[in-house]
Formats: structure tokens, C-alpha cells, sequence
């Protein structure tokens, strides 16, 4: 046991409940979907951002839901689980600043 917990904690992989501390933000199923959100969102392209969404590569997340911390090694970028309610749990990059740990 003391092994698993040794290897868990030095490879950065967490596992700490959290919330999201933000009304209607965005998590994406890799890191690259994230920043194409991002930079969707910064030049203010509504079809891009729709697409993401449209198509499940993005989700909106709202204040207060309930996520598992799997990776927060990177300052900028965090890799969740959520628990949608009435559907199975994914896993998702979203924005650290988002996030009260």
C-alpha cells in the first residue's frame, strides 16, 4: 500500500475533492480542445465556441459542482473528473483559477 500512495504522489496524479468556484465556465476532454476553447473565447468566436460544445469536446460547468483533482502539476491547467448528474463521470482539462481546491 505504502507503495501505490508513493508512486500516486510522485507522479503528480491526486485524486481531492473540489468544487468549481465560477458560474458557467468550460472544461475540455484534452488540453488541446481547452486551448482551442480559450482562444475561441478570447477572440470572441461564437462558432468555434459553439462547436466545441456542440460536438462534446467542451463542457459548461456550473459554480459548486462537485470534481476529483486527478492532475494539477501544471500552474495554468488542471485535469478533473466530474459526476453529471443522471451521467457517467468523465475526465476533463479546465482552466486552475477555476477551481477551489
Amino acid at each position: 500500500m505504502k507503495k501505490i500512495l508513493f508512486i500516486l504522489f510522485s507522479t503528480g496524479i491526486l485524486f481531492a475533492s473540489s468544487t468549481i468556484n465560477t458560474n458557467n465556465t468550460w472544461g475540455c476532454i484534452t488540453e488541446n480542445k481547452e486551448t482551442e476553447m480559450n482562444n475561441a473565447i478570447g477572440n470572441k468566436d461564437e462558432k468555434a465556441m459553439n462547436y466545441l460544445i456542440d460536438y462534446g469536446y467542451c463542457f459548461i460547468l456550473e459554480k459548486g459542482q462537485e470534481i476529483s483533482i486527478i492532475d494539477d502539476s501544471n500552474q495554468y491547467r488542471t485535469k478533473i473528473r466530474i459526476y453529471p448528474e443522471n451521467k457517467r463521470p468523465a475526465e476533463i482539462w479546465i482552466n486552475s483559477w477555476y477551481i477551489s481546491k
